[in-house]
């Protein structure tokens, strides 16, 4: 579209009007896996319970635990244990990743960060995180794209071959300790074997209480990480599995997930896209979704806001408007509200770019770099007290989570517009 089509130097014309109305998008993806595995899951756990065996293999510990009142604290140390395996399967991506020569960002486990920075390594904590998920952040080296889909096959099969083989040693370490107490030592314990259990320690029971739960959470989600689902386009992410399947396919797929690392390098890196980079990001961007085209077009009107291109950013802003049509209501909102945004601000109209930078924080609270930019309006338009507020807000949470996605020379700036807000508030004048 062209800016003929959308004349930013005025309010929209009515033939554009349609650009800003939500329109349900024809079809709808049902992501299904995600269901029919918790399903299977209540199932088994019903079963079990019928049979009189215990599926979950912990049971048996915690049953044991319970006879002597410390049910609570046994009950407790699951989740930690959950973490770990998680942890573990993320650190086998970035382990290979690493090996191959990608440059790693972060690892989440649960709400625990680590953020891997040339002047070490850092943890956050972070409980807008998924608490049951994970994640590994990593880019491969454009300039040298050869052998990408093999590299890139490797390090995403390595995580389930690190939870697979972490699952293997809590296994074997458990049944050498403790295989001489019961008659048959495998994961389906019967009621009886469990009676056994008198024999042991409360410290022994914790022992092997972590590390059959290590083990069955091993074996369980290296299942679940084989079950392919795609993730919705608003930013869940695939399972490894479609992954390993999309690289397998050939083009396609190896363009999708060219396109992700770029656009992840981006982020980390927080600079402006260089020329070529934006070009691959273009090239990319137009064989996949509306929503990859809208990353491309998002960092297309940041190099030409910084270049003060006018015409560009325009264009841009329309295309933006453009693509956002078709998509599900929640990405709609997201999308919509971030050209808006850059729409008044074309039109130098900051109260309203700053309305618009909150609905987009409303559509995705953990986006921080958009909290940023309403704080900075907020201070711009004179609302010192909001901007306060917010900036606040912003510095407590980037100092509890360094992967909150904002440029480490903001943060630096942080501390300077808080003092300029209380300086405006207390009647002395102090730009920024």
């Amino acid at each position: 579209m062209s800016e003929a089509a959308l004349n930013l130097s005025t309010e929209p014309s009515l033939a554009s009007r349609k650009l800003f109305q939500y329109q349900k998008p024809k079809l709808k993806r049902f992501d299904g896996p995600h269901i029919i595995w918790f399903v299977l899951l209540f199932v088994s756990f019903f079963l079990g319970g019928v049979f009189g065996i215990n599926l979950v293999p912990f049971g048996a510990y915690l049953s044991a635990l319970g006879e002597r009142d410390q049910t609570f604290l046994a009950t407790i140390l699951l989740l930690p244990s959950y973490w770990l395996v998680i942890f573990i399967h993320e650190l086998g991506h970035i382990l290979m990743a690493k090996g191959l020569g990608y440059k790693v960002n972060s690892l989440q486990a649960g709400p625990f960060i680590l953020l891997f920075t040339p002047n070490g390594i850092k943890l956050g904590f972070n409980l807008s995180a998924p608490i049951f998920g994970g994640r590994a952040y990593f880019d491969y080296p454009f300039k040298q794209l050869e052998g990408f889909a093999k590299k890139h096959f490797l390090a995403v099969l390595a995580g389930p071959a690190l939870t697979l083989f972490a699952g293997v040693i809590a296994f074997v370490v458990h049944h050498r300790l403790l295989g001489h107490h019961f008659d048959q030592n495998i994961f389906f314990i019967s009621i009886e074997s469990t009676r056994q259990l008198a024999q042991l320690s409360a410290a022994e029971l914790y022992v092997h209480l972590v590390l059959t739960a290590i083990a069955f959470f091993a074996f369980i989600l290296s299942l679940y990480f084989f079950v392919p689902f795609k993730g919705l386009e608003q930013g869940s992410f695939d399972s490894d599995s479609f992954v390993l399947l999309e690289l397998l396919k050939g083009e396609q797929g190896i363009m999708r997930y060219k396109f992700l690392s770029l656009l992840q390098r981006q982020f980390y890196s927080h600079d402006l896209p260089r020329d070529w980079e934006l070009a691959e990001l273009e090239h990319l961007s137009k064989s996949l979704t509306r929503y990859h085209q809208l990353g491309y077009q998002q960092l297309h009107y940041a190099q030409a806001s910084d270049r003060e291109d006018q015409e560009t950013m325009a264009s841009t802003i329309a295309d933006m408007l453009e693509l956002a049509q078709g998509l599900p209501k929640t990405q709609w909102l997201m999308a919509h509200s971030y050209a808006m945004a850059y729409y008044a601000y074309h039109l130098k109209d900051r109260e309203k770019a700053r309305l618009h930078y909150d609905s987009v924080v409303a559509a995705e609270p953990r986006y921080e770099p958009m909290k940023l930019s309403s704080a900075y309006l907020a201070f711009v338009e004179e609302h010192y007290e909001e901007a306060l507020d917010k900036f606040k807000a912003l510095k407590v949470k980037s100092e509890a989570m360094p992967d909150s996605g904002i440029k480490v020379s903001s943060l630096r700036e942080l501390d300077d517009l808080i003092a300029a807000c209380a300086a405006n508030m207390a009647g002395r004048k102090l730009a920024f």
